[in-house]
């Protein structure tokens, strides 16, 4: 189990957030087409697409992988997300950036 964890963390080499506020409601499908249709992003393996709604404590993770897609949520527990709400942009950062975030310290603007 801990080997399957470790190779899923190796392939994530990507962090795409998307910023302001995403209807949580919605499903693998209508993420999918969204990052298509509104930003002409083709999805890639290894790349961990993040949304967060108004609530900063809810984020959801689109993944493509060989066999398909995965749509995961995270509800953080001890802290919120420092999100970037005044724009609707795309914004690649890293995943170390991206722990940062989960844990309420960053923004994804550190560069």
């Amino acid at each position: 189990m801990q080997n399957d964890k470790n190779e899923s963390e190796k392939r994530v080499h990507r962090v795409v957030m998307k910023c302001g506020y995403t209807d949580l409601r919605c499903g693998i499908r209508t993420l999918r087409m969204m990052l298509e249709l509104l930003y002409g992003v083709e999805m890639e393996e290894g790349t961990t697409y993040a949304f967060c709604g108004r609530s900063a404590k809810l984020i959801k993770e689109l993944k493509k992988d060989k066999g398909g897609y995965t749509l995961t949520s995270r509800l953080l527990e001890e802290s919120k997300v420092k999100w970037i709400r005044n724009s609707e942009e795309l914004v690649e950062i890293t995943p170390e950036e991206y722990e940062k975030i989960l844990q309420g310290v960053g923004n994804g603007r550190s560069r």
